[in-house]
């Protein structure tokens, strides 16, 4: 995985990092990956809590 250094706070990830974890959490699975991030009612751009991205994750558990 490669990781963008962009400081946006303590906590806090950019989409496109969250969206790459959801990503490989799912297996690589786009459809997979794609309803856990919906279903946690996160945003398409800017950035997400490290909470926010702890419920899409959980999803795929």
């Amino acid at each position: 995985m490669v990781a963008h250094l962009l400081d946006v706070g303590e906590g806090v990830l950019h989409v496109n990092i969250a969206k790459s974890i959801v990503l490989d959490d799912a297996g690589r699975s786009a459809d997979r990956a794609e309803a856990a991030w919906d279903a946690a009612g996160l945003p398409e751009q800017g950035t997400v809590t490290v909470e926010e991205l702890d419920r899409a994750r959980a999803t795929l558990r």
